[in-house]
């Protein structure tokens, strides 16, 4: 190998992306300084190649050093480091010279060190695979260089292992940088740009961060294989790890796999009676990604875990795989890990040990969050396990729990009904007062109807098998974190104001059982969101401000705490207030990532975006569609739906109407499934408005009289005030037809449109200007009044045969008509023609 190609630095392809993260990493140490980096991190995370991307603006000023296990003596390693000082240095003749000279290993090294240049030129040294080093006076001349001041290059060290002791004092002094592979491990942008380099959607970066935990190689096997193919890890993990084990750690880790750590327990249980430590250290010197945990054990990291997992289903036939799920689930279960131990059962399915974890999970573990569970359910369980009617109860709870936060109306009634059946049998008690707490959930249940047995003692909430001792005021309102449209579902109590409060007075002692001092603040933004929709703001606030008056004296739950400051937020700008809901907005946000609420982030990430597209920023919706919205064309569920909607309205204000009508009619049809009368009214508004952008007019009118007909039994103003930007265009033509056709709307109606369009009703004038008819449409009219076919408009337009045809499709739909004949007389009865 020439001397040029043996130090130069490997090469990296076009689809090589710069590692953000990782160079202001190193880039951040250099200017404090720390000329001196180890990095450690295993096999497939990228090491060598983000390096050499790094480095590469330096060109002819560095030197690249691959070890072998030949290296581990003092005199070759020396002798390739001062060569590739030279290398580095090409125009210091006497460095090279020194370099060629021999004697012991640390007078050639300091030699060379005494005749660097001395200039202000930043050189790098990389030293690759420093794993295979491990002589000790190699590595104490290393230790003795890094506190050399003559040193002046910056010398990145690569390895699979951590740095040896040797170099501790270094790394604790200051003089050297340790950076693990949590640097290396790809983000989202850093995903998003691979997937545009390949030229895939880039909404799909969540899924991969999913499937590979951002592990470089990994990410390479998912978008350069088919999906769901690993072959290209497994070769690769293959040949770098599995085939250098020796028999004894093969079988072990097969029967580690299911395990996400390993501690001494897990260990000495799967080794039998054999010494477990110096297994587990082999392996971990051996490159196999494990890493110390806190507890002592170590944890295994996902994907390997994952390739660990395919070799034990290629190795172990179903009967012995299903014995070591089972057998460590309960070990799992044993030590409080109930996650763990569910995902183990379902591997097996050993549905008695999952309803067991069910149960666990909310009564001992209830730090486990809605949102953790139900992204395990709905990741390993739902759709996966068929139930029947004598599974455990709280399985069963939790299934139907889960498929209603899945949005999946069908499964949820159905396992309810098993519920139902099963109360049948077992009379009074405990599961009765059990299933009365989950009835809530029961949409075909009134909500009014609900409590009025519950005053009536015909039903007995309690919290008892899976709700613990104090259940989720979410619960009430779908678990999903609060938001002020989602408090009044089912229940008609926001017809009338006082009756509301009559009924709320009599559910205070009901509701005060098992919400605790949480009910009052309920009940208040109960108050204030009704208020609020009914556009009576004066006393809305008077509500909002009563609820937060209630979360600073009680101990609240942060979600009941983020329900009532989104109400008050809402109510404040509204009143034209901004400053203050700003402060308001600022301090919730900080309050959130005090207490980590990692459930409230999603939430409260879309309802930033809704405010910037809302202030018209014209960048907020396709940022939002790449960084988080939903792929329209999947089912939405119904955990997230408030992010559903914001997706919505990114999909319309970017200007993609065709997919916000799709969206929007699944939204619709969740909203409907689950009888849900605020989400309906929110996706009438938004459906109107997308199906305007596609110049269906007939349907745009037929949504909005939708929406007007559903929120006028409740007075329910404000959310048309709130898109009355997107919505005024739409609602004046809409005026203007109606009134065009000799109809009339409802005083609520009228209503809504002056305050939307600060026009009433009754000052609309029907003209032909309302058609805004284009002049190829008034064209198209008149050759249809003349009995022209469709070859004919394409000769008089100069247009194509099937052009013709999507303009004359497109002017029916603008009149709301289906043939020839019907758009003359439309055009005749509105003076047009």
């Amino acid at each position: 190998m020439t001397r040029d190609r043996l130090f130069s630095p490997p090469k990296y392809g076009t689809q090589t992306i710069y590692r953000k993260r990782m160079g202001a990493f190193l880039d951040k140490n250099i200017i404090q300084n720390k000329r001196w980096v180890y990095i450690e991190a295993p096999s497939g995370f990228g090491k060598t190649v983000s390096i050499s991307r790094w480095i590469s603006p330096l060109r002819n000023k560095l030197a690249w050093i691959n070890l072998s296990i030949d290296d581990d003596v003092p005199e070759r390693f020396v002798h390739k480091l001062v060569k590739a000082m030279a290398f580095a240095q090409k125009s210091n003749r006497k460095l090279a010279k020194a370099a060629e000279s021999t004697g012991p290993p640390r007078e050639v090294l300091y030699r060379s060190v005494s005749s660097l240049l001395d200039n202000d030129k930043n050189y790098v040294v990389v030293v690759d695979d420093f794993q295979h080093i491990s002589d000790n006076e190699t590595l104490e001349i290393l230790s003795e260089l890094a506190i050399n001041p003559s040193f002046r290059f910056t010398l990145c060290i690569l390895s699979r292992k951590g740095p040896p002791k040797e170099l501790s004092p270094s790394i604790l002094n200051g003089n050297m940088a340790l950076m693990t592979e949590e640097y290396l491990v790809m983000d989202e942008e850093e995903i998003s740009s691979m997937m545009t380099k390949h030229h895939m959607s880039r909404r799909k970066s969540e899924e991969v961060i999913s499937e590979t935990k951002g592990w470089p190689v990994a990410v390479n096997s998912y978008l350069m294989g088919d999906e769901g193919d690993w072959s290209l890890l497994d070769d690769y993990l293959d040949s770098r790890v599995w085939d250098r084990w020796p028999e004894e750690v093969r079988e072990f880790m097969v029967r580690a796999a299911p395990c996400p750590r390993l501690d001494e327990d897990i260990c000495r249980s799967l080794n039998g009676s054999r010494n477990y430590e110096p297994l587990l250290k082999h392996i971990r010197s051996s490159d196999a990604f494990l890493e110390n945990s806190e507890d002592g054990g170590y944890s295994i990291f996902p994907p390997f875990r994952e390739y660990l997992l395919r070799r034990m289903n290629s190795q172990l036939s179903k009967d012995r795989i299903d014995e070591i799920h089972r057998y460590l689930g309960r070990i799992f279960f044993d030590e409080g890990d109930y996650l763990v131990a569910a995902d183990l059962y379902v591997r097996c399915l050993c549905l008695s040990g999952l309803s067991d974890c069910c149960t666990a999970m909310t009564k001992y573990r209830k730090e486990i969050s809605v949102h953790s569970r139900f992204r395990f359910f709905k990741e390993r369980v739902l759709g996966r396990i068929k139930f029947t009617e004598d599974e455990g109860l709280p399985l069963l709870a939790q299934s139907a729990f889960m498929y209603y936060l899945d949005g999946n109306a069908e499964r949820f009634t159905e396992i309810m009904d098993m519920l139902y059946k099963r109360a049948e049998r077992c009379g009074d008690g405990p599961f009765a007062s059990f299933l009365t707490l989950l009835k809530v959930l029961d949409f075909r249940i009134p909500l009014n109807l609900y409590l009025e047995r519950v005053i009536d003692g015909k039903e007995t909430p309690t919290s008892s098998i899976c709700f613990g001792k104090s259940p989720s005021p979410g619960t009430f309102t779908a678990n999903m974190p609060l938001m002020h449209r989602s408090l009044r579902e089912r229940s008609d109590l926001a017809l009338s104001m006082e009756e509301l409060h009559k009924t709320m007075a009599r559910y205070r002692e009901p509701l005060k059982k098992f919400l605790g001092q949480d009910h009052i603040i309920l009940r208040e933004c109960q108050f204030a969101g009704v208020l609020y929709e009914q556009n009576h703001l004066e006393e809305a606030y008077h509500h909002a401000v009563e609820a937060q008056t209630v979360v600073m004296k009680v101990n609240c739950r942060r979600d009941v705490r983020f329900c009532s400051d989104m109400i008050l937020i809402h109510i404040l700008k509204a009143m034209g207030r901004r400053d203050e809901a700003s402060m308001i907005a600022c301090e919730m946000e900080r309050q959130i990532n005090r207490d980590r609420a990692n459930d409230l982030i999603p939430n409260l990430k879309a309802w930033r975006f809704r405010e910037r597209m809302v202030s018209g920023d014209g960048t907020a919706a396709e940022e939002w569609l790449i960084s988080y919205g939903e792929n329209p064309i999947l089912q939405p569920d119904l955990y997230d739906i408030y992010r559903h909607f914001t997706t919505e309205r990114a999909l319309i204000a970017s200007g993609k109407p065709a997919l916000a009508v799709l969206f929007g009619e699944k939204l619709l049809r969740l909203s409907q499934d689950f009888n849900r009368p605020m989400d309906e009214l929110e996706s009438y508004i938004l459906l109107s408005t997308a199906y305007w952008s596609t110049d269906d007019r007939t349907r745009s009118y037929e949504y909005i009289e939708k929406a007007l007909a559903l929120a006028e039994p409740y007075g329910y103003v404000r959310m048309f005030l709130d898109e009355a930007l997107s919505i005024k265009p739409m609602m004046v033509s809409f005026l203007r037809r109606t009134k065009s056709d000799g109809r009339r709307i409802s005083g609520f109606a009228s209503e809504v449109a002056l305050a939307v369009t600060g026009t009433s009703y009754e000052d609309v004038v029907p003209s032909l200007e309302e058609t805004s008819l284009s002049e190829r449409q008034m064209r198209i009219l008149a050759l249809l009044k003349g009995n022209g076919s469709y070859r004919d408009i394409a000769e008089d337009l100069g247009i194509a045969h099937s052009t013709a045809k999507y303009h004359v499709t497109r002017l029916y739909r603008f009149l709301g008509v289906s043939n020839g004949a019907e758009a003359l007389r439309k055009a005749r009865s509105m003076g047009i023609i």
